[in-house]
């Protein structure tokens, strides 16, 4: 037997998790295993953590629903993948949660090929992160992205740090991986997707919970305090 189900969560351990802080509370999700899934996962602690291989492992589709994606040992290359896969697959609409929104060109491309196909996308953000330097980037992959025909809102007062994708209400994809240059291309991550109703249902939830608190961003001054040009070069490094 196998089951996923999406809970709201406490996220990394610290108590800004719990109680908040200046940027008021943290919004989170996570996905609680069942079965073979949870063998795969092992699996890739050991590699990563315990620093061991305790050899193959396979687990069959009929076995376990949910996908499990993770950047192998040259970087996050497979989560670019990942990210092409999924703005690819929608049909109607293609939501984003991301704490940190540092679209490169590739990203911005993507998206923008997703909303000439008549997809409808939504970026979903905080208003500020707890990164002083990459608040004021975001500002600029904001304004880029809302050029681009993409709809952004933006969380005023609480902070988002769910990453998650939900397509055309029937796919969610979650896990570790921002909409960045670090997480799409060097860092390594872990992406899970999955099409479980259950899973589908409180994604639901939880998304229009987060817009219900959002407001546009087109309606929001985006002016940053760092220049383009150089918003643009520090943007890969972030």
């Amino acid at each position: 037997m196998s089951g996923t189900k999406l809970m709201s969560a406490i996220g990394n351990i610290a108590d800004r998790y719990v109680v908040g802080n200046d940027l008021g509370v943290w919004h989170d999700v996570m996905m609680r295993f069942t079965g073979d899934g949870v063998k795969l996962l092992a699996k890739i602690f050991e590699r990563d953590f315990c620093r061991r291989d305790s050899g193959s492992i396979v687990v069959s589709p009929s076995d376990f629903t949910p996908m499990i994606y993770w950047s192998d040992s040259v970087g996050g290359v497979s989560m670019s993948l990942l990210f092409d896969e999924v703005a690819s697959s929608a049909q109607s609409e293609l939501v984003l949660v991301t704490p940190y929104f540092l679209a490169t060109p590739r990203v911005l491309k993507t998206l923008t090929r997703v909303r000439s196909r008549g997809v409808r996308v939504v970026v979903i953000v905080p208003k500020r992160c707890d990164v002083w330097v990459v608040d004021e980037l975001m500002r600029h992959s904001i304004s880029e992205a809302m050029a681009c025909g993409i709809d952004v809102e933006v969380v005023c007062k609480d902070f988002v740090h769910a990453k998650m994708a939900f397509v055309d209400s029937r796919r969610v994809v979650l896990g570790s991986a921002n909409i960045d240059a670090l997480s799409l291309g060097i860092n390594r991550e872990i992406m899970i997707s999955t099409y479980d109703r259950g899973v589908c249902n409180s994604a639901r939830l939880f998304i229009n919970h987060l817009r219900s608190i959002a407001v546009s961003a087109s309606g929001l001054d985006m002016k940053s305090h760092i220049p383009r040009f150089v918003a643009r070069m520090l943007s890969p490094m972030m």
